[in-house]
C-alpha cells in the first residue's frame, strides 16, 4: 500500500501493470511500454493505491471525501463504491482474501469489512492504529491467511488488548454461512504499555508483539489451537536490550525474507538481530555511537566506502576513500529537534531494507542521516557505507537480486551492488524545477525500476543496468536486459 505523495506509483505482482496516482486521476500502464491502459477520475485528491493480493483488482482511497474505489483491471466498467459518511476513513486496505476491504473511521472508533461477494458489511470496535507505517500499523494475518490479528482498546479499561479473528470462512466456497465470516476466536490482553505492532511467525503458531519506541520491550505469544477455536494464548518469551525502562525502543522493523531473523533498528543506533526460533539477540550492529570514526579497530579490512562527489568532467559519482574515516553525526541540539516523521526526535535506525536472499541488509541511522550502511548478515560485518550529499529519503532492494536503489531527494538516483556504487543522472530533458527523486519502486520481476519525483509526481521507469548484472547472467547475454548510456539513461 501507498500513501499519498504526488505521483503514487504501484506495480502489479505480475509485474506487467503500473498504477500512477496524480491528484485526481488514476492511470493504469503497462511497465514495458508505458502505454495507457485504463484511466480513472475521482471527485477528490487520491490519497491510497493497493492492488488486491491476486492482483485483479486496484484500491483507491479518495481520504478527504471519506470514500474507498475499487476498480477492475479486466472489466473497466466494473466499479465499486465506499462511502463512511460521517464517520469518516482514515485508512483503507485488502484483506489477504482479495474480496473484503477493510475501512478505519476517524479517531480509531471502528474498523469495518466490506465484502465484494455479497455486499455484506462487519464491524470491528476501537481498534488502535491500523496506519501505514511498517512498525506501527497495529495488525497482521496470519502466514496460512486464515486469521487477523488487530490491536484494540479496551472499551471498558482503555488498556491494549488483541483480537483474533477467523478468516478461514471468508475463504471457503460460497455455501459457508457469511455469519461466520470475521467472527472472533480470541482476546487477551498483552503485557505492554503502548503495543505498537504485531506480526506471525512463519509457521503461525506465535505472536510477536512489539512496543512503540517509548518503550524497549518486544513480546512473543504462543496460540494454542483448538478444533475451530484457539483455547489459550500463553506468553513464552519477552525481549528487551536493555534494563533501564527509561530508554526509547525500537524505530524500525524488518524480517528477512527467510523469516529466520528479526531486524530491528532502536533509537540507542543499533541494528539487533534477533533469532526467531531462541528469540535471542544475535548480534547488535553498531551505527557509530561508541566510535567517531572507521578505522581497522572496529571493521573489517575489506571495507568499502564511497563518497558522493561531483567531477566537472565526469559529472556525479561515488569516490572511494579508505579508512580512516570520520563519520560526520548531527549536533546534540540537531539530534533533539523532532524528525521527518512529526514524532520522534533525529536519534536511532529509522530504516531497514533486507535483499531477497536475506544475506544484506541497509539501514539508515537518523544520528547519520546522509549515510547508509551495508550489513552482511553472514559475516555479521559491515560491508559497505557510502556517504550521501544529501539526508537518505529511501532505500530498496531488488526483488530478486543483490541490488540496492538509494534515493536522497534530488536529481540522482543512486545504485550499489557487489560490483560497487554508481551514481544515475534524470535526464536533463525530463527535469522539472526542483526535482527531486524521492522513492524508487522495482517491478516485481526485477528487470526495471521507476523512479517517483516528489514535487510534479512525474514517475520514469528505467531498465536494469548492464552494471547490475551478475557474471552468470552476462556471460548468457540475456536478450531482455538493456545497457544504458553512462550517466544519462532513458526514462
Amino acid at each position: 500500500p501507498t500513501e499519498r505523495r504526488p505521483g503514487d506509483l504501484l506495480a502489479a505482482e505480475q509485474g506487467d501493470l503500473v498504477a500512477v496516482a496524480k491528484n485526481f486521476e488514476l492511470s493504469i500502464l503497462e511497465t514495458n511500454s508505458l502505454r495507457v491502459v485504463s484511466k480513472f477520475k475521482f471527485t477528490d485528491v487520491v490519497s491510497h493505491l493497493e492492488w488486491s493480493p491476486d492482483g485483479q483488482f486496484i484500491l483507491i482511497g479518495v481520504k478527504d471525501r471519506n470514500q474507498a474505489f475499487v476498480r477492475r483491471i479486466s472489466d473497466p466498467e466494473w466499479h465499486c463504491k465506499i462511502d463512511e459518511g460521517l464517520a469518516g476513513m482514515v485508512n483503507c486496505f485488502w484483506a489477504p482474501t482479495s474480496r473484503h476491504i477493510l475501512t478505519v473511521s476517524q479517531f480509531n472508533l471502528r474498523l469495518t469489512v466490506w465484502s465484494l461477494v455479497d455486499s455484506s458489511v462487519q464491524y470491528i470496535q476501537s481498534p488502535k492504529k491500523c496506519g501505514n507505517q511498517p512498525t506501527q500499523r497495529g495488525y497482521a494475518f496470519s502466514p496460512n491467511r486464515k486469521i487477523f490479528a488487530l490491536i484494540e482498546k479496551s472499551l471498558e479499561d482503555g488498556r491494549d488488548m488483541v483480537g483474533l479473528y477467523d478468516l478461514s470462512a471468508s475463504l471457503a466456497p460460497a455455501s459457508i454461512k457469511q455469519a461466520q465470516n470475521w467472527r472472533c476466536l480470541h482476546q487477551f490482553y498483552p503485557d505492554t504499555f503502548d503495543a505498537a505492532h504485531l506480526m506471525f511467525t512463519q509457521e503461525g503458531n506465535h505472536l510477536v508483539v512489539w512496543e512503540s519506541p517509548i518503550k524497549t520491550s518486544m513480546q512473543v505469544y504462543q496460540i494454542v489451537f483448538g478444533q475451530d477455536k484457539i483455547e489459550d494464548i500463553q506468553l513464552v518469551h519477552q525481549y528487551s536490550p536493555y534494563d533501564s525502562q527509561k530508554c526509547l525502543g525500537i524505530r524500525a522493523l524488518a524480517v528477512t525474507p527467510n523469516k529466520q531473523y528479526i531486524l530491528a533498528g532502536y533509537c540507542d543506533q543499533r541494528l539487533r538481530l534477533i533469532n526467531t526460533l531462541s528469540w535471542k539477540e544475535v548480534f547488535a550492529f553498531d551505527h557509530g555511537h561508541h566510535f567517531e570514526e572507521l578505522n581497522d579497530l572496529n571493521s573489517q579490512a575489506d571495507l568499502n566506502i564511497y563518497v558522493e562527489s561531483d567531477n566537472p568532467e565526469d559529472g556525479p559519482l561515488y569516490e572511494a576513500v579508505s579508512k580512516p574515516f570520520k563519520l560526520q553525526k548531527l549536533t546534540q541540539a540537531q539530534s533533539s529537534q523532532i524528525g521527518k516523521d512529526g514524532e520522534l526526535p533525529r536519534v536511532g535506525v529509522s530504516q531497514v531494507s533486507v535483499s531477497f536472499d536475506s544475506q544484506f541488509a541497509a539501514s539508515v541511522n537518523e544520528n547519520c542521516p546522509c549515510y547508509v550502511w551495508i550489513w552482511d548478515l553472514e559475516r555479521l560485518n559491515l560491508n559497505s557505507l557510502i556517504m550521501q550529499k544529501n539526508p537518505v529519503a529511501d532505500v530498496e532492494w531488488a526483488p530478486n537480486s543483490l541490488n540496492l536503489n538509494i534515493s536522497s531527494s534530488d536529481s540522482k538516483i543512486f545504485l550499489w551492488s557487489l560490483r560497487g556504487a554508481s551514481v544515475c543522472q534524470v535526464p536533463y530533458m525530463s527535469q522539472s524545477e526542483n526535482f527531486n527523486v524521492l522513492k524508487v519502486r522495482w517491478n516485481p520481476n526485477g528487470k526495471n525500476f521507476a523512479a517517483i519525483e516528489s514535487t510534479s509526481g512525474m514517475v520514469f521507469v528505467y531498465p536494469q543496468l548492464q552494471f547490475f548484472m551478475g557474471d552468470e547472467d552476462e556471460e548468457e547475454g540475456d536478450p531482455d536486459q538493456q545497457q544504458l548510456p553512462s550517466g544519462d539513461p532513458d526514462p
